[in-house]
């Protein structure tokens, strides 16, 4: 818009001063060349700084894009430990309930085991390297299952593909590698156990929520009942074997 004002204002301004004397006389062909030169000049401009405008904005809108990108990502990504949150991990179970293939798949829910005293004696910043350790001991163990950071110290766990036998054999891996894991901070090694619950899907659970909280529910019973411990069933909890 300012280069079309510029123009305009250039226009009327060759036609009001067209016939004016000039102070310095010059020939005719000298004086075509001059116009047609201040012509170029300013047309060059017009479209240079018009090819410079176009470029900023194209420049502006990838990184507006690239920005929205990252903010949608951070928007189903927890900021401390880079798993899903819970905007980001519902959905993917939510699908799995309605997919009419009826794909077997577990929900084990996760708590760390006495984490506010480990925050009260610690600090928070020890809180927040238990959570970055546990997080990359779970990665590791539960490669290529969906994982949730729900809140606070609990974690859930998506497994696709698996029945309440495999699961539970897995995560009693995952159990035994972070108890043999402490977590160092400033040369303190801080020892950490979880607690789980799990469930299988069946056809009887018509929410999502329903099977995560039966999942929740399996683990406060672990807490209640020794902590450190793997609960799948709604008996008498399983023994956890010495080491």
């Amino acid at each position: 818009m300012t280069l079309i004002i510029i123009y305009a204002v250039y226009v009327a301004l060759y036609v009001r001063f067209e016939g004016a004397r000039p102070l310095y006389g010059v020939s005719n062909a000298v004086r075509q060349v001059l116009v047609l030169f201040s012509s170029f000049v300013m047309i060059f401009s017009m479209i240079f700084y018009s090819a410079i405008y176009i470029f900023s904005s194209e420049i502006e809108v990838h990184g507006l894009e690239r920005e929205n990108e990252q903010l949608s990502a951070d928007a189903k990504e927890d900021l401390l430990t880079k798993l899903l949150n819970r905007r980001g991990f519902m959905p993917l179970v939510e699908s799995l309930m309605k997919d009419e293939k009826g794909e077997v798949f577990c929900i084990a829910f996760l708590d760390i085991d006495n984490f506010k005293r480990i925050n009260d004696t610690n600090g928070h910043d020890c809180g927040d390297e238990v959570l970055r350790h546990i997080t990359r001991i779970i990665r590791k163990e539960m490669h290529g299952c969906s994982i949730c950071r729900w809140g606070g110290e609990e974690i859930i766990i998506l497994m696709r593909g698996y029945g309440i036998i495999s699961a539970k054999e897995r995560l009693e891996a995952l159990r035994k590698a972070i108890e043999g894991s402490p977590t160092v901070f400033f040369n303190k090694r801080i020892p950490v156990t979880i607690t789980i619950g799990l469930e299988e899907y069946k056809d009887t659970y018509n929410e999502a929520e329903e099977i995560i909280k039966r999942a929740d529910e399996r683990m406060y019973y672990g807490k209640m009942h020794g902590k450190n411990i793997l609960i799948y069933e709604d008996e008498e909890p399983i023994i956890v074997p010495e080491a």
